[in-house]
């Protein structure tokens, strides 16, 4: 039986390496291009309007979103936020970019960056008395904190 030359096995086994790293790339790029494709982005849209109205009982009406999850930026143009309860909206917005930190991975929700364009906000009062803004009790009955710094709005 012959035996391989070291230098062609040696070569052998650089070439496979490559293979591999060539594949796991090829992977990964995949992978990303499909979390950025129209198809997922619908359904991450979806899911943010369900979170919205679930958990805090706002009526979210969005034309579309575009996001980079590398650099962790989300955009949405024509959005417009109403309290479940309301008919008139009470945040309409021509556009929204918004930043997160790394850290909002970790499961924490927080935002870096906030850019708004053309914010109005519309407070109305019902016939019967009740103010089309969300409520901002907490399930547990006490007040609800929120705190949003603003760092860049636009009216156009």
């Amino acid at each position: 039986m012959t035996r391989m030359p070291d230098t062609l096995k040696h070569f052998g086994m650089s070439h496979l390496r490559l293979v591999i790293v060539g594949a796991v790339l090829a992977s990964l790029v995949l992978g990303l291009w499909f979390l950025h494709s129209t198809f997922v982005q619908k359904h991450v849209l979806a899911w943010a309007v369900e979170r919205l109205r679930t958990d805090v009982a706002i009526r979210a009406e969005v034309d579309s979103l575009d996001y980079n999850l590398l650099a962790l930026r989300h955009s949405r143009p024509n959005a417009t936020l109403t309290a479940a309860a309301a008919e008139t909206p009470f945040f309409p917005v021509d556009a929204f970019r918004i930043d997160l930190p790394w850290t909002s991975l970790s499961g924490r929700i927080a935002i870096q960056a906030l850019e708004v364009d053309r914010p109005r906000l519309a407070v109305t009062r019902s016939a019967e008395g009740v103010l089309n803004l969300p409520d901002t009790a907490s399930k547990d009955g006490a007040a609800a904190a929120a705190s949003v710094s603003l760092g860049h709005t636009s009216d156009g």
